[in-house]
């Protein structure tokens, strides 16, 4: 459908810097074995999908660990880098957070370093943090506002144990997709394509960037998004959409639904996600009191 490819359009165009072959830093680290002390600590910017990095360590047994692209992450930070054991990423404090900025990516290798040789080290990086792209076909709705919300994702990653940390679950504010097309970078005739196409298009997109979820399933599914649509009558109208299927480092998932009169959405063609509805839905502590 021409709704399917506009909205591909606009999440590839969103999501580059997030899906990217390119690091823009990254920052390594150099563990003896021995006793898990941090003996070499480099951080470079690189803006490439490979390096190589020339330097010398004493002959030792190392754990090395390495981490790309946290210069520009917001939302998440380095703590306990002086520790083998506990070098971790994590979300900054707070209960609800804005989408992780950059593609997070990882790596750990164990080196033995020989005496007055050289020698060469491959690390391959993987990446950490996964994406929520929620597509709502708004035709024939009208709305003051709708925000749209991730649960039920991780909170930090622990890089020597490979593992996330699932200790607190924040809430995740998906950001609304915008067509970063400039017309002035389209041949006249592409440009005039998107704008028939975009014409047609009645689909909001909104993005969540977050460490993936759990990989066992509760009563609430693997993980969830929240819809509020504010309608004209100044009412909200709360989705919570509940997702049977694990979200993986990595992966993008597109959950496609439509929107209905009184401001619920319905998923479409999305098999394992249901949905729950609350009309005239109320923020926790607010009421209305007749006197």
């Amino acid at each position: 459908e021409v709704s399917d490819t506009v909205v591909k359009r606009r999440l590839r165009n969103d999501l580059s810097d997030i899906f990217s072959d390119k690091a823009h830093d990254v920052d390594l680290s150099f563990f003896r074995t021995l006793d898990g002390e941090r003996s070499y600590h480099r951080h470079e910017i690189i803006n490439d999908n490979r390096s190589s990095f020339t330097f010398y360590l004493p002959k030792e047994s190392y754990r090395h660990l390495a981490i790309a692209n946290i210069d520009s992450a917001l939302t998440v930070y380095q703590t306990d880098t002086l520790s083998r054991e506990y070098l971790s990423l994590r979300n900054i404090a707070g209960d609800t957070l804005q989408s992780q900025t950059t593609g997070l990516f990882s790596a750990r290798l164990d080196m033995e370093v020989q005496d007055s040789v050289d020698q060469e080290f491959h690390v391959h990086l993987y990446m950490l943090n996964s994406a929520v792209a929620l597509v709502i076909d708004t035709t024939d709705c009208t709305l003051n506002d709708i925000n749209v919300f991730t649960t039920g994702t991780g909170c930090g990653f622990n890089l020597n144990d490979s593992v996330f940390d699932f200790s607190r679950k924040p809430v995740i504010r998906a950001r609304k997709v915008k067509d970063s097309d400039k017309p002035s970078q389209l041949p006249a005739s592409d440009l005039a394509a998107k704008q028939t196409n975009d014409s047609k298009d009645n689909n909001l997109a909104f993005v969540s960037i977050n460490f993936p979820s759990e990989g066992q399933m509760t009563a609430d599914g693997y993980w969830q998004m929240y819809v509020y649509a504010t309608m004209p009558d100044g009412k909200i109208t709360q989705t919570k959409l509940t997702v049977s299927n694990p979200l993986r480092a990595g992966e993008l998932k597109v959950l496609k639904t439509k929107m209905n009169n009184d401001g619920s959405v319905t998923p479409v063609s999305a098999p394992g996600v249901g949905a729950s509805v609350t009309l005239d839905w109320k923020s926790a502590g607010e009421h209305n009191v007749e006197f």
